[in-house]
């Protein structure tokens, strides 16, 4: 939406928001300019109710639900093991909690030590004792221009969850919190960028928000 930024909401007609829908369409894919363009009718349905602006001027019909209709393939477990080996040792933690567990970034990003449960099990020869990991996903890392990067629990219950991983995974997982990158403190976040309480989170929406 950058053809309206510093622009005053009172000024932005509808020949205005048709050209820059036409922009986006040109510059990226239809779903990503569903996306952005979204934001436009309900900022300014907000001015409206606010009674900054009369008329809300942002209303082309099916802007916002129009998608490629693309089907998201998901990668087989051999192309997951494929990043997993090419990653540095860094971010193969990271990696795993993601891909085997399924976690969203801001879950990830906002993960503590304490939030790791690793154990063992018995393989199926009865004899190899194999390692186990399960994540509690209880808090999220969320941004908003006015608070900043903030660590919040889930919206609804279902997003409080004990996950399990596979034992590649656990593997992982037990490598990394054994070695000298994983942080002492039980509260501490797992992986910090930039600052020692910097998360990833806060320098993704840094450069990228």
């Amino acid at each position: 939406l950058t053809a309206f930024h510093g622009r005053d909401l009172r000024f932005i007609t509808a020949d205005d928001v048709d050209a820059g829908w036409d922009d986006m369409l040109d510059y990226g894919r239809l779903t990503q300019a569903s996306h952005a363009y979204d934001r436009l009718p309900t900022t300014l349905r907000d001015a409206v109710d606010k009674k900054l602006i009369r008329i809300n001027p942002a209303n082309i019909p099916g802007a916002s639900s129009i998608r490629t209709g693309k089907k998201v393939r998901r990668p087989s477990d051999t192309e997951v093991a494929a990043v997993l080996d090419a990653l540095p040792e860094s971010w193969r933690a990271l990696f795993v909690c993601e891909a085997w567990g399924g976690l969203r970034y801001g879950e990830v990003t906002e993960l503590r030590c304490r939030d790791i449960e690793l154990g063992h099990r018995i393989g199926a020869d009865g004899e190899t004792l194999l390692p186990t990991a399960k994540i509690n996903v209880t808090r999220a890392v969320v941004w908003s221009k006015g608070s900043g990067s903030v660590g919040k629990a889930p919206n609804s219950e279902a997003g409080v969850r004990l996950v399990p991983l596979s034992t590649r995974a656990a593997v992982v997982l037990t490598e990394f919190l054994a070695g000298d990158s994983a942080p002492a403190d039980p509260d501490a976040l797992l992986w910090t960028a930039l600052g020692a309480t910097d998360t990833f989170a806060l320098v993704h929406w840094r450069i990228w928000g």
